[in-house]
């Protein structure tokens, strides 16, 4: 499972990466930054979900818990309502820069099986 989020956090940086590129050559560049800006919030959201079910499953210590608790919840979609209400980025933006993510797990998910045959 840790192989798997971390090819796929790779994967999916290097993709916003390219497509902001693509962005700001078009000359896009509220786009671009709404782009990155909501894929790196959404790797940060996947990464401290992981970190609190691994938390919660090992039983590790209820302190950790309820840091990465506050960390996820309280700040994290703080920040992300920020964003959306300071409107500097189009919200079409935001909400087309949190699915690289979802796209990319399913294809090194689907990378992995066919690779095993």
């Amino acid at each position: 499972m840790q192989e798997f989020l971390r090819r796929s956090v790779k994967a999916t940086v290097i993709l916003i990466i390219v497509v902001a590129i693509a962005l700001i050559g078009w000359g896009k560049l509220s786009w671009a930054g709404g782009f990155i800006v909501a894929g790196v919030w959404s790797v940060i959201n996947l990464l401290l979900t992981v970190k609190l079910l691994k938390i919660a499953m090992f039983k590790q210590s209820k302190a950790g818990l309820r840091v990465f608790l506050m960390l996820k919840f309280p700040l994290l979609y703080l920040v992300g309502i920020g964003i959306l209400i300071s409107r500097v980025f189009p919200v079409e933006s935001l909400l087309i820069g949190l699915l690289p993510l979802f796209i990319v797990m399913g294809v090194v998910k689907l990378c992995d099986r066919s690779c095993r045959i």
